[in-house]
């Protein structure tokens, strides 16, 4: 597995895990140095797994859904209203497979 640092905002990271086909991505603070990333090395985002509803970790949410129309956003059943854009929740024991990767 190859996961990629990508910096965002002054201090803060998101992570590129580079799939057979695509980008499994976690968390979005901002989404502009993540949208260059994926372009400068031809990627194909799949997913955005979100940690939590802190604003530096999903202010990215609604300009990647604005670049990525079939994009799915998961995210915290417990956070279901602060995370907007997000498309399917999890609970905690819930476990989640995307290209060939198990998540939980």
């Amino acid at each position: 597995m190859t996961v990629h640092i990508i910096p965002t905002l002054t201090d803060n990271y998101s992570y590129a895990i580079e799939a057979a086909d695509g980008i499994i991505l976690i968390d979005c603070g901002e989404a502009y140095p993540v949208i260059n990333f994926l372009k400068q090395n031809q990627f194909y985002l799949s997913a955005v797994l979100c940690t939590h509803h802190h604003p530096d970790h999903i202010g990215g949410l609604a300009d990647l859904k604005e670049n990525f129309s079939d994009l799915k956003i998961y995210a915290p059943r417990k956070n279901r209203d602060r995370i907007p854009f997000a498309t399917i929740f999890l609970e905690d024991d819930d476990k989640v497979v995307l290209r060939g990767m198990e998540f939980s």
